[in-house]
């Protein structure tokens, strides 16, 4: 039996997606433990302990397990967070000793679980595989401004130096790990993303728009989190500018992670007066999404950076065509003029003119939603989790 004890500290994957910090990095953990545990591998999820929090220990099923310990107060900000992972560390260690838990492998997810992963790695002395998910020099190229931690790309680097294995999702961010953090190309291993096939399929636009009580206006779909780096502000502008797209209907899904980010979206709403015309939705429960998907003739994502871009692999295995910045992980999923298209350049006028060639035109949107299927079906969770399983074995065989 291998053990493997995951890190996700500073996000719980049970969350509502789109709540803050709850985003595709939770669907990943959960999705990926759910799919590669079976009579030979049992996973331990460790998060930290949160203000929604019920229960100490969730067991999915008798290999799974979802483990929430203290790290600070349960209300601290990710931004906090790092001075409180001594914390959690000492807890974790004290937990699995009372359990004579003994791990073989350790696969920590973002930098802060990273930072963890590292300690762990040292006192346990067993292999640590890492995945950053994003990655701070990549942001603040892609998007000046960006706040972060004053830290986090040095402990990325010092992760990335430590690190027996790291999980990158396309080449791109291989690319980024070696070029920008001095990563080894043998150290790195691409292993992408996989979406549920199962749950995200085609499904008939106008049974899921009478579920959703969507009238029959055009739909453009944005889902994710509320944040600058997701380029919403961008999208709205690009709906102003629609002219030969009769009364188009913005859904927003996801709730926000800067409460500002939404006050200044709900100023810029009512000034290019667009009340009419976008609504935001909320966080909706990942299982309620397909619904979403197939009731939209698109889905954009405008985003200043994606490091995979999980939302553009569902929204193309319900067969829903995308609209997408030439960036990150994107640039890989979304086969440009076969299945929707890239947009190089993130101007709204860009974005606006690729909106109206495809909501404005049925055959070459029909066109689209025939391959858009097709296009992502090799990254359906069990090979995906198959080479994450043969990785975590890699590791416990080396000498």
């Amino acid at each position: 039996m291998l053990n493997v004890a995951v890190l996700t500290v500073h996000s719980c994957p049970l969350a509502t997606l789109g709540e803050q910090d709850a985003g595709g990095m939770n669907v990943y953990v959960l999705a990926l433990a759910r799919s590669i545990i079976g009579s030979d591998l049992s996973i331990d999820i460790y998060t930290r302990d949160h203000e929604s929090c019920t229960q100490k220990i969730t067991r999915i099923n008798e290999s799974l397990r979802i483990i929430h310990l203290r790290a600070g107060q349960p209300d601290l900000d990710k931004y906090e967070l790092l001075s409180a992972l001594p914390n959690f560390i000492e807890n974790l260690v004290s937990f699995a000793a009372d359990e004579s838990k003994i791990y073989d492998v350790i696969h920590s997810h973002y930098w802060l679980s990273g930072f963890v992963g590292n300690h762990l790695k040292r006192i346990w002395q067993v292999p640590h595989i890492t995945s950053f998910h994003t990655l701070a020099e990549v942001k603040q190229r892609f998007m000046s401004g960006t706040i972060e931690s004053a830290d986090r790309a040095s402990i990325e680097a010092s992760i990335i130096s430590l690190a027996d294995g790291v999980v990158a999702f396309t080449t791109h961010e291989k690319e980024a790990l070696v070029n920008y953090y001095g990563a080894t190309s043998e150290q790195v291993f691409v292993i992408p993303c996989g979406v549920d096939l199962e749950l995200f399929k085609p499904s008939e636009q106008f049974e899921a728009r009478s579920q959703l009580d969507f009238d029959a206006r055009p739909i453009i779909l944005f889902v994710g989190r509320i944040e600058p780096l997701k380029g919403v502000d961008l999208l709205c502008k690009s709906v102003a500018m629609l002219k030969d797209v009769d009364s188009p209907r913005l859904i927003v899904v996801g709730g926000e992670s800067e409460r500002t980010e939404m006050e200044r979206l709900d100023d810029l709403v009512q000034e290019l007066n667009l009340n009419s015309n976008i609504e935001f939705v909320g966080p909706v429960d990942h299982s309620e999404l397909p619904l979403y998907y197939n009731a939209a003739d698109v889905v954009a994502i405008p985003s200043y950076y994606e490091s995979f871009g999980l939302v553009a692999v569902e929204a193309l295995a319900c067969g829903t065509p995308v609209i997408a910045s030439r960036v990150g992980g994107l640039s890989d999923i979304v086969q440009s003029d076969e299945v929707g298209y890239l947009v190089s350049c993130r101007r709204p006028e860009s974005f606006a003119e690729r909106l109206e060639i495809v909501v404005g035109n049925k055959y070459l949107r029909d066109s689209f939603k025939d391959a858009a299927r097709a296009s992502v079906m090799h990254l359906g969770w069990g090979k995906v989790a198959s080479e994450i399983g043969a990785l975590y074995s890699s590791f416990t065989k080396r000498p």
